[in-house]
């Protein structure tokens, strides 16, 4: 709470600060266009491209604009210097990365800090396709462990000691040191050379990317002295979306973002990823629907897309969407995430499974791609590839609460609960906002009949916010568990009373963004759930003797082929209830006629006997009052009190 609390504040302050509409479009144009050029020279492919396709939706959303790249810092080398530089470029762009390395050292003297900056960047990338290919062919632990000991020795060929004091003046060269130093896990260290790259050149958009990267927390980015530049903004929106924090990316990007900015492709991914966060599935697949539209071919965010039609069930635009990239590009991992939505769509496991297989195999890396595996393995039984791939997954981002909950749910799938509360708990500390995760934790203890755990964590979940009301249902449940009936009716009641309140129904699961399990309801609370409720209200009330509320709720159980049969025994009761009540009833009545008759009579002959017949007259009249006041009394019928007088009159003639 105290760790939010002071994000909230300083998200505040960060919101609020002078920067923010400091820098037009224009000026914002005018830096992705130098910072384009420098990434590129220096071989930045991803940061080269971002800044391209955001300088083209830019120059046309803007009226009126030149686009010069006069003025950009450039290498200015001599003939034979630019010469060796295209050549290193293209052994880079090759894959050929010994051969950029060795071109970028072929003269001894010393040389313009951009080949050092390229050298590095080609040693890295050097690395990282071998640890690529390593893990792929599943090498032994020495070879992986001797790559490890080749980025300690480029941190001594690279260091400050070895190199002139320009290299480390180029923004570029120092926040490759600092990836340096991040491939190592030394992430204090890293941090240190990308701030720095930001001081020396506030447009740098590469220190910018991997400094969120290296981010623990978003409290600790904040705390950083970073100058003010348009592209702190981005990496705040980019830091709240890696902690899957969408309401605070969300109101940076609704302070800060223009109109122009607004419609380029990049922004409308990040806004759609936020919807996604927040569950709000209708405006994301809009938001993606306005991407396509833009830029058709864009494949960035695709699988996250077909996510979202998966959940929502559209599966014929579903199906299009996959058609479409298998054309564009069956090889790519995004193609192959949105093949195994469509096939599990269909039900077809195994087809997608494959596909899943085949996604994790181009791109080893992709957190997403292993969490759907696991989930089509548990689709299929297949329990150990699913440990497998939730395990894969939990070493790429331990962060993602989403791999937690995974995991607590195929512990709950094994029925072992003790490690599934472990793993909803993990989850639950990371996305504490999310009421799913204390449901599941709810769910776990009610099925150990821990009442009092399963009720903290449920309400919970009910006061964070229940978007399907199912939190109401198992409250009620655990109260009913616990044999406090009057609260379990409160439970059910109040769910009731939500359930016919008119409402836009969500769906209550994501197939691929978190496994269904076999103890939550699907979409809307089913039927039979529904009809529980009245169930119990229908017994509720049965006990409590208001036999019209017990028969108002025990009428729509009748419809669920389960409860039939017992909710006509209960009405059977009924009915014999209200027919003895009136059998009693009339018998009671009859009693009090033959009190009259018989009893009453009986003093009136002993009284006139006493008093003579003198006094019979009177004796009579106060006798015959007592009969009329007692039918009025009991609100006899007329002829009834007829009968009786005239009883009374032959009585008195005898």
């Amino acid at each position: 709470l105290i760790n939010r609390i002071v994000t909230i504040k300083m998200n505040h302050s960060f919101t609020n600060s002078s920067f923010s509409n400091a820098y037009t479009t224009q000026e914002i144009l005018s830096d992705l266009i130098k910072t384009e050029t420098e990434c590129y020279t220096r071989r930045f492919m991803n940061e080269a491209n971002w800044a391209r396709e955001m300088i083209f939706h830019l120059a046309d959303n803007i009226s009126d604009f030149d686009i010069n790249v006069q003025g950009v810092e450039d290498v200015s080398l001599d003939s034979t210097c630019t010469m060796l530089l295209h050549f290193c470029q293209a052994a880079i762009d090759a894959g050929d990365f010994y051969r950029a390395v060795r071109i970028a050292d072929h003269r001894e003297n010393p040389m313009h800090p951009v080949f050092k900056t390229l050298a590095l960047n080609a040693k890295l990338m050097m690395y990282d396709a071998n640890m690529e290919q390593m893990l792929i062919c599943k090498e032994p632990d020495s070879f992986i462990a001797q790559q490890k000991a080749d980025l300690i020795d480029f941190i001594s060929e690279f260091g400050p000691k070895s190199l002139e004091k320009e290299n480390f003046d180029d923004p570029y060269f120092l926040t490759l040191y600092g990836k340096l130093y991040m491939r190592l896990n030394y992430k204090s260290n890293a941090e240190k050379y990308f701030i720095d790259a930001i001081r020396i050149l506030p447009r740098c958009w590469p220190a910018w990317v991997y400094l969120v990267e290296c981010q623990d927390s978003p409290m600790n980015f904040m705390k950083l002295a970073l100058p003010d530049h348009w592209m702190k903004l981005f990496s705040f929106v980019n830091l709240y979306l890696k902690f899957l924090d969408g309401s605070s990316a969300k109101e940076v990007l609704d302070k800060f973002i223009t109109p122009e900015l607004a419609n380029t492709p990049y922004i409308i991914n990040q806004i759609a990823t936020i919807n996604v966060y927040a569950r709000k599935f209708p405006t994301a697949i809009d938001e993606y629907r306005r991407l396509i539209a833009i830029e058709p071919n864009r494949e960035e965010g695709m699988d996250r897309f077909s996510d979202c039609l998966f959940v929502m069930g559209l599966n014929v635009e579903l199906s299009y969407l996959a058609i479409k990239w298998f054309h564009i590009n069956v090889h790519s991992p995004v193609t192959c995430c949105i093949l195994a939505n469509y096939y599990s769509s269909m039900r077809k496991h195994e087809e997608a499974m494959s596909w899943y297989t085949r996604a994790v195999k181009l791109d080893p890396n992709s957190c997403n791609a292993w969490t759907l595996l696991g989930h089509e393995g548990l689709e299929l039984r297949n329990y150990i590839s699913s440990s497998h791939a939730y395990s894969r997954a939990l070493e790429i981002d331990p962060r993602d609460y989403r791999v937690w909950y995974s995991l607590g749910q195929y512990y709950d799938v094994l029925q072992c609960p003790a490690f599934a509360t472990f793993y909803y708990g993990r989850a639950h500390t990371l996305k504490d906002d999310d009421g799913r995760m204390t449901i599941a934790l709810g769910d776990v203890f009610l099925r150990q009949n821990d009442v009092e755990q399963a009720v903290h964590c449920l309400w919970k979940s009910h006061c964070i916010g229940d978007f399907d009301n199912s939190t109401l249902i198992r409250l009620g449940q655990c109260y009913e568990k616990a044999n406090m009936l009057d609260e379990a009716a409160e439970m059910y009641l109040k769910f009731l009373d939500r359930e016919e309140s008119p409402r836009v129904l969500i769906i209550n699961f994501e197939a691929h963004l978190i496994f269904i399990n076999y103890f939550v309801f699907f979409e809307n609370p089913s039927q039979l759930a529904l009809k529980n409720c009245h169930k119990f209200l229908a017994k509720y009330y049965f006990n409590k003797k208001d036999f019209k509320k017990a028969i108002d709720y025990a009428h729509p159980c009748l419809e669920i082929i389960a409860l039939r049969e017992p909710m006509k025994r209960l009405l059977n009761e009924v009915n014999k209830l209200n027919h003895g009540a009136k059998d009693r009833q009339h018998s009671k009545k009859n009693v009090s006629k033959a009190d009259v008759t018989e009893t009453s009579v009986l003093d009136l002959v002993e009284n006139i006997n006493d008093y003579g017949h003198a006094n019979e007259e009177a004796i009579i009249s106060e006798f015959l009052a007592e009969v009329l006041k007692c039918d009025d009394n009991r609100g006899e019928s007329e002829s009834e009190t007829a009968l009786e007088t005239n009883a009374g009159d032959n009585l008195m003639n005898n």
